[in-house]
């Protein structure tokens, strides 16, 4: 089940159709890349032969099966083929869409508090939306960072490795463990498993995390601003991601225990889309984007190096933000200078307000 697992992270995280590849042992020719193989069934006295086309799909629980598409039912050897490819792409499709239900579901309940019953297998997709496409998101900051912000005309990306945590980009015990058997069935060349090209991956892609929550969050408050002196803006998921380059990825976090999980390895934007499980309560949509030739650095090449520890993404602050919300125990001054700052440069095209922690109870 784990080596399971295994495969459908890394198709997940390459972006294949589940089922699509397999090695010895296996289930499908070397380089078909549409879930069928042809196959020679023969009778227990090995007298009569029955070539077919064997068409893979799964079942609601992941259980992967075959449907077998005989030739001498068709007319010639390519329709029973196409047969079986028409019938494999309509059954992945369905699973697929389940699959991304099923991970929305999730996301959902995991927002709401709910405990989901627990599912072992992959999502559909690497980078997951929220659960709901127009969710409110918020980026937490100190004031020095927000007017660089206005004043640079984008959103920063800050080096993986100038983050807090240091699981960032790491891979588990089970990778350690299965990367053989998974390396050998699945064919991964180039892996970027290699472990100094792992540390080294952490200074060539840049991140920026927002939280998703339809409310502000005390505790992100006094997590990512700390001072009286800042502020927070808000914006949605379906803003934040119209406004990227098209080598930059957004998607929810997976928060997941490296004890059990495996760390795609084939995508070298994978490793970063992970983190633990103590961090649950962060709830992050992640961008990221290459800051360098990440080929050029898997392949050890001499790449130039990016000392700046940080990317801009050029964009509309007044199309991507909706509101600036001021720390709720700033003083009236700060307030009344984030208000400047923002005229400043927009005007009115984007409000100013007061955190609502700072409202006064009732009695």
């Amino acid at each position: 089940m784990a080596l399971r697992d295994a495969f459908e992270e890394e198709f997940a995280a390459s972006d294949q159709v589940y089922g699509s590849r397999a090695g010895k042992g296996g289930f499908f020719d070397e380089g078909n890349s549409k879930g069928v193989m042809r196959y020679l069934a023969v009778d227990r006295n090995d007298v009569k032969k029955y070539p077919m086309w064997r068409a893979s799909y799964y079942t609601d629980d992941g259980r992967r099966l075959y449907r077998n598409f005989l030739i001498s039912k068709y007319r010639t050897d390519d329709e029973a083929r196409e047969a079986a490819e028409s019938f494999h792409l309509a059954e992945m499709v369905d699973y697929r869409l389940k699959k991304l239900r099923q991970e929305s579901l999730r996301i959902r309940n995991q927002a709401r508090g709910v405990t989901p019953v627990e599912d072992h297998r992959a999502p559909i997709s690497l980078f997951l939306p929220p659960a709901e496409p127009e969710a409110k998101v918020w980026r937490y900051m100190d004031f020095t960072k927000f007017v660089s912000m206005f004043e640079q005309q984008g959103v920063f990306l800050s080096r993986i490795d100038k983050l807090d945590d240091p699981f960032e980009g790491s891979f588990s015990p089970v990778n350690q463990e299965l990367r053989p058997l998974v390396r050998k069935h699945l064919h991964l060349t180039g892996s970027f498993s290699v472990t100094e090209i792992v540390e080294k991956l952490r200074e060539w892609v840049g991140a920026s995390c927002w939280h998703v929550s339809n409310h502000e969050s005390a505790g992100m408050w006094k997590l990512y601003a700390r001072t009286e002196e800042a502020v927070c803006i808000q914006t949605t998921y379906e803003r934040l991601s119209a406004i990227l380059p098209s080598d930059a990825r957004i998607g929810m976090v997976r928060y997941v225990d490296y004890q059990k999980q495996w760390i795609p390895e084939s995508n070298p934007l994978a490793p970063f889309m992970f983190k633990r499980l103590s961090f649950e309560h962060e709830q992050e949509l992640r961008i990221l984007k290459p800051l360098g030739d990440l080929a050029a650095l898997q392949s050890k090449r001499s790449v130039p190096h990016n000392q700046a520890g940080c990317d801009l993404i050029p964009c509309d602050l007044k199309q991507l933000i909706q509101a600036v919300h001021v720390a709720p125990n700033a003083p009236a001054w700060f307030e009344e200078l984030v208000q400047r700052v923002v005229d400043r440069y927009w005007g009115s095209a984007i409000p100013v307000k007061r955190s609502r922690l700072a409202d006064s109870p009732l009695w």
